[in-house]
């Protein structure tokens, strides 16, 4: 009879472990609803694994349990981000057993999780970029505001933020570079090509008066009420013209132009830490290192490589 009991009294210890880690996410890291849902789900999905091998987490937890059960993940069809999440989920619970003093040892000690993937955005072809920067009607001041949005955005590769957060003084023509301030509040100069130049000049010198109508409005682009963009009208202005293009407007965004911007750069034979430089990257490495190069070495890449330099 007693040895009957004892895997009801083990699963039962499990369950306990559930429950008590749900509880620690709530009380202790205040964590959000759904976070807590998932973490508990991939939780018992772990402790559900354990307990088909009779194995408790406490006091003492192997690595090559961790490595079976990751293997097992992968095995049965897991994607990288779904394992890479889940095993996140375990480290946590492993965590908060050591910080209780019920784990002696750290079992991911050495361990690396697995690196989910982010997904590219889709990249347009230039001939579809091309499409959508003629569709603005340039004939009127929005068209030619428009177009200079548009056209500089795909020249410069700058974030949507950044793009609505430019002054009219951080363009200078004369040298064909914008000054803009990324993340980190790091302040960085951008070449943008002769297209871009001559638009945003015929958009200052014959859309923009109209559009503000004398008020003293510092943003260089400004909606048709003489006021600074916000992200929600970037948005919306891309996918209107996309649309326009027959292009596809749900996988259309101010990051897509920006993707574009370094995809084609790179297909042009651009240097890829002129690149990182150009768009106020951290190296893709794992180790995050920055990479400069001067501002000459831009200006030369740039022109060189971009489809409208």
């Amino acid at each position: 009879m007693g040895e009957a009991k004892k895997p009801a009294r083990l699963q039962d210890r499990y369950a306990d472990l559930a429950e008590e880690f749900e509880r620690y996410l709530v009380s202790q890291r205040g964590a959000a609803l759904n976070t807590v849902l998932a973490y508990c789900r991939d939780v018992r999905q772990f402790l559900f694994y354990l307990q088909s091998r009779s194995v408790f987490p406490d006091p003492i937890l192997e690595p090559p349990h961790l490595a079976a059960y990751q293997a097992q993940l992968f095995s049965a069809g897991a994607k990288e981000s779904s394992v890479a999440r889940k095993m996140t989920a375990v480290k946590a619970l492993l965590e908060h057993l050591r910080e209780i003093g019920r784990l002696r040892n750290d079992p991911f000690v050495g361990w690396r999780l697995p690196q989910a993937r982010k997904p590219l955005p889709r990249v347009l072809s230039v001939d579809e970029v091309m499409r959508l920067l003629q569709t603005p009607d340039r004939a009127t001041a929005r068209g030619k505001r428009d177009y200079a949005l548009l056209v500089l955005a795909y020249s410069s590769g700058l974030r949507a933020s950044e793009i609505i957060s430019l002054k009219v003084t951080d363009v200078d023509l004369k040298e064909g570079l914008v000054r803009c301030v990324g993340k980190g509040s790091k302040e960085r100069l951008v070449p943008i090509g002769r297209v871009a130049g001559g638009a945003v000049r015929e958009y200052l010198q014959q859309a923009r008066p109209d559009l503000t109508k004398g008020r003293a409005e510092g943003a260089l682009f400004v909606t048709r009420r003489g006021v600074a963009f916000t992200r929600g009208g970037l948005w919306k202005i891309i996918k209107h013209y996309g649309s326009q293009a027959g292009l596809d407007v749900a996988k259309l965004s101010p990051h897509v132009l920006r993707h574009c911007f370094a995809t084609h750069l790179m297909e042009g034979g651009a240097d890829v830490r002129a690149i990182q430089e150009m768009l106020g990257h951290a190296s893709l490495s794992t180790t995050q290192i920055y990479t400069h190069v001067s501002r000459g070495h831009a200006r030369e890449v740039y022109d060189e490589a971009h489809p409208r330099a």
